[in-house]
């Protein structure tokens, strides 16, 4: 069986051409321990996307469940925003030096608990997986990605 799924793959030209990149993390992923589901998210956006859909759609809000890895998403038309930056209680994050550089550009540092210090790039890797989904059901009219959108999730959820 899985010497089919391997032949499969190197037949499929979606796959080829939207299959992932592997790449090996700079640092080891560090786990973000949730005791129980829908406890912890990791919250992520997507977007701009071009071509925007249909219904003039650029964004995908996408929302991962820490714990059993369960994915929501929501297209969107427009994004206001702050930025801001979470990071731990480390003093290079208090320095004078950052304050004025996250003045300047109106960012909101935030400082996590020690208890959630780092996060394992979760939200990313569910953007990454998704994507991959829309991508290949999508090739033929990109400017239907909405409607593909539930199915997507579905896909993507295990």
């Amino acid at each position: 069986m899985t010497e089919d799924c391997i032949k499969y793959a190197q037949r499929c030209e979606a796959c080829q051409r939207h299959g992932p990149s592997i790449r090996i993390p700079a640092e080891e992923m560090h786990a973000v321990l949730k005791p129980w589901p829908f406890r912890g998210w990791a919250v992520d956006i997507i977007g701009k996307i071009h071509p925007p859909s249909s219904r003039r759609q650029s964004f995908i809000l996408l929302a991962t469940d820490y714990f059993t890895n369960w994915i929501e998403a929501v297209p969107l038309a427009n994004v206001t925003y702050q930025e801001t930056i979470t990071a731990d209680q480390c003093t290079v994050f208090t320095s004078d030096r950052v304050a004025a550089f996250d003045a300047q550009y109106g960012i909101a540092l935030l400082h996590s608990s020690l208890y959630y210090a780092q996060a394992n790039g979760q939200a990313e890797a569910a953007n990454k997986v998704l994507i991959g989904v829309i991508k290949k059901a999508v090739e033929d009219n990109p400017r239907r990605w909405h409607e593909v959108l539930g199915e997507a999730l579905w896909a993507c959820r295990k």
